[in-house]
């Protein structure tokens, strides 16, 4: 669902990135998801979730930074 939610918001259609990648976090939470779902929620103007989303990624995050790289890289397809 990741990669679904990955191509969907590539390809412009942010409302299916946003729910892709909140079935996959509802599934199988990491950070690098939440970092890819707050992208999709900043891109369709849902700060506060945006915000919240960006609040569980650092929770579970052992290394931000480094899932930050890895989210802006998927997204740039890298």
């Amino acid at each position: 669902m990741i990669a679904l939610g990955v191509i969907d918001e590539r390809e412009g259609d942010v409302s299916e990135a946003v729910r892709q990648f909140s079935h996959a976090m509802a599934l199988q939470p990491t950070d690098v998801g939440y970092l890819l779902l707050a992208h999709a929620f900043q891109q369709e103007g849902l700060t506060n979730e945006a915000n919240a989303a960006l609040e569980r990624a650092a929770q579970l995050s052992r290394n931000l930074p480094q899932a930050q790289m890895q989210s802006e890289s998927l997204l740039a397809g890298k």
